[in-house]
Parts: structure tokens; sequence; C-alpha cells
């Protein structure tokens, strides 16, 4: 079974979230994620297997302690195929 790790946004930061992808589906033939009624997220990862136990690991390690987390990104790229999916290279963290 496969599974997603993704952060989910319901405050503020939601309508800038939805405001990119209103830009996003000038590109599409009919706006998926407002069709779709997704709430603004961004994923981070997608594991096609992965064990469920070691799925919480993985999310209790990078999320568990943090209140905020920023994220910053070094471009946007799309992958081909309906529905427009985007995609962003993250930027390393020089902590």
């Amino acid at each position: 079974m496969a599974f997603a790790i993704n952060l989910r946004s319901d405050d503020a930061s939601a309508a800038r979230l939805r405001a990119l992808w209103k830009e996003a589906a000038r590109f599409e033939d009919k706006p998926s994620m407002e069709s779709l009624n997704y709430p603004p997220h961004i994923t981070f990862a997608i594991y096609e297997e992965i064990k469920l136990e070691q799925l919480r690991n993985v999310a209790r390690l990078a999320f568990e302690e943090q209140s905020r987390i920023t994220l910053s990104f070094a471009r946007i790229r799309y992958f081909d195929g309906s529905p427009l999916s985007c995609g962003q290279s993250h930027r390393r963290n020089r902590r």
C-alpha cells in the first residue's frame, strides 16, 4: 500500500497556497486542485511500499518536536501529464 507524508494547511498560509494553485490552473484544461476539493498541502514524500511503523517513525523524527517549519525552494518544476503536478527543488539547510 502506498503512503505519503504531507503537511496540510488550515491557517492563514492556506490562502497563499490556494493563490499558487489558481496561478497553476491557468496551464490546465480544468483546475484540478479546486475541482478535487483538496485542502492546501505540500507532499514531502510518497512511498510505494513501506511498513506503517517505519512510516510513523520517519514522520515522528521529522515533525514531532517542530512547532513550525520554514520551506525554501530553489526552483519549481512540473511533471508531464494531467492533472498538472508541480514539484519544487529544495534548498539545502545551511544550519
